[in-house]
């Protein structure tokens, strides 16, 4: 058995699990714990507008202070 982090092609969410033969046996899935991870690194290094390079294309992201 190993450990494994892995997307999932039907559903695009990201998951962390054990796997034996590419079988997982148990998964959790950590898709918000990572997409917080990556923003909170990003607003710490004040980096707020980045290029996101994917399979589809590339896409500008801008993070940006919900008003209170």
């Amino acid at each position: 058995m190993s450990l494994e982090m892995w997307m999932s092609p039907l559903t695009h969410r990201i998951y962390v699990g054990k796997t034996k033969n590419g079988v997982a046996s148990s998964k959790q899935d950590v898709t918000a714990q990572c997409i917080n991870g990556a923003i909170a690194h990003l607003i710490a290094i004040n980096d707020l507008e980045i290029i996101v390079n994917l399979d589809e294309g590339r896409y500008r992201v801008k993070i940006e202070k919900e008003p209170t």
